[in-house]
């Protein structure tokens, strides 16, 4: 669509990236380019890469069609995030140092990012009310730590680098009985024959960890 001379990206196009009350927060799409990388090269994004931006109410949506990174501290000044979908699968990389991307989020209840393949941060999802108590991981090698209620299921079943090191980094922040955790065979012997110390952890907590 043409609006003047202004050509309009995207329109059409179903968007592929959802954020729930955010949008007080991040208050245009220059400001959400900015808190996002192209994947892997780093380079940044331009407002108009993001297509069909859409606020409604307080809830942002949007279009992508290449792989990216979210940059480390992007939604940490967000606490009342309700939701994060990637949809399309273009999620690779979380944070860019150790500063937690998301953070705290007391109120995140929905979280898509099967398509993730490292979460190289701190304190990352720091939420209690995930609603489906399942943290799906599929394709993530590298996870530096997650901070969820300690009564949901990890399903991790390619991460071989849980942590900073192979002892107990804590990489999984809350654990107990009801905490499960599925796991790369790698992990059951990476710490000098013995499990990965995050994942001794769960167990010591009570929890399962099972090898896939």
């Amino acid at each position: 669509m043409v609006l003047g001379n202004k050509i309009i990206r995207g329109e059409g196009l179903q968007p592929n990236v959802f954020l729930g009350n955010i949008a007080d927060v991040v208050t245009s799409q220059g400001l959400m380019a900015a808190d996002l990388r192209k994947y892997p090269s780093g380079a940044n994004l331009v407002p108009d890469d993001l297509q069909n931006y859409t606020v409604n109410g307080n809830d942002v949506s949007f279009y992508i069609d290449f792989d990216y990174t979210i940059i480390s501290t992007a939604w940490a000044s967000a606490p009342n995030m309700t939701y994060f979908r990637d949809e399309g699968g273009y999620l690779k990389k979380i944070g860019t140092t150790t500063n937690a991307a998301f953070g705290l989020k007391a109120n995140l209840t929905e979280l898509k990012i099967d398509s993730v393949l490292s979460i190289v941060t701190l304190q990352e999802f720091n939420t209690t009310l995930l609603t489906s108590g399942v943290v799906n991981l599929p394709n993530c090698t590298n996870i530096r730590e997650l901070r969820f209620n300690a009564n949901t299921t990890y399903n991790i079943p390619v991460c071989t680098t849980l942590g900073l090191t192979v002892g107990d980094d804590r990489a999984i922040w809350n654990s107990n009985a009801n905490t499960v955790v599925n796991a790369n065979t790698f992990l059951a012997t990476n710490n000098g024959g013995n499990p990965d110390g995050d994942l001794q952890r769960v167990v010591t907590n009570g929890g399962t960890v099972n090898y896939v």
